[in-house]
């Protein structure tokens, strides 16, 4: 099976501001772009983390 993990941390904090995990065949560029939606109206600087990964 195989996971794809969205994370925004805040810049130089570090404090999470956004976590998604989308399990299957995911289409990270679609969902990558919804996160970077969700995070528009708040007014800090984020660093995301796209991972995917495959679980045994």
């Amino acid at each position: 099976m195989q996971i794809t993990i969205f994370l925004a941390v805040t810049e130089g904090e570090n404090i999470p501001g956004h976590l998604r995990i989308a399990k299957g065949d995911v289409k990270a560029y679609k969902i990558f772009r919804e996160v970077l939606s969700d995070l528009k109206s708040v007014k800090r600087t984020f660093t995301t983390i796209v991972d995917n990964a495959r679980l045994l």
